[in-house]
């Protein structure tokens, strides 16, 4: 039995679930409903409260799997991940001492145990994991999108000063499957 008065239960909200209008297959991905239902939330809670702070909870899943995005998502990284995985860190790590995002004495960690040389693979594994990380670029490139749509919705009721947002995504890829991903 709940011990919070009726009153204080009616008030209580809860999550919303985004049904998909269409799959994949058809070239529509759930992050697009995901951004169109926060608009509408958020329209219709400003509608209801003119005058109340907005509250805006985005909970994304990407970058787990599945990963599969639009291909004008990937197109732009076509290529850019040919060199392997260590060049890219190495790369990405001078770019960000560049910008000063990290010092300058900034080292790489040691790389993992379970990912394999890149020099070691032959060529047929060197582009299927080079197309994989351009299609987890493309889906995470695709995410970050669709969150700036989210977002739009404060900006164009006039309520971004007074809108608190939380965002809460997966931590990265995930590896239990290994380098070469799950079976299906």
């Amino acid at each position: 039995r709940s011990r919070t008065p009726p009153s204080a239960r009616a008030r209580r909200r809860t999550h919303t679930d985004v049904t998909p209008q269409a799959t994949p297959d058809g070239g529509h991905y759930r992050g697009w409903d995901r951004a169109n239902e926060a608009s509408t939330l958020c329209r219709a809670w400003r509608r209801a409260q003119t005058d109340r702070p907005l509250l805006l909870w985005l909970a994304r899943g990407a970058t787990h799997d599945p990963q599969h995005v639009a291909p004008e998502w990937i197109g732009p990284y076509r290529g850019q991940f040919d060199q392997g995985w260590e060049a890219w860190r190495h790369e990405t790590l001078e770019r960000q001492k560049r910008l000063g995002i990290v010092p300058e004495e900034t080292v790489l960690p040691t790389r993992s145990e379970h990912v394999p040389d890149w020099d070691i693979l032959g060529e047929d594994e060197r582009r299927l994991y080079a197309r994989m990380m351009e299609v987890y670029a493309g889906f995470l490139t695709h995410a970050d999108a669709q969150i700036g749509r989210s977002l739009d919705a404060p900006q164009e009721l006039g309520a971004r000063e007074n809108t608190v947002v939380i965002l809460l995504s997966g931590a990265g890829a995930s590896s239990e499957a290994g380098p070469p991903g799950p079976a299906r």
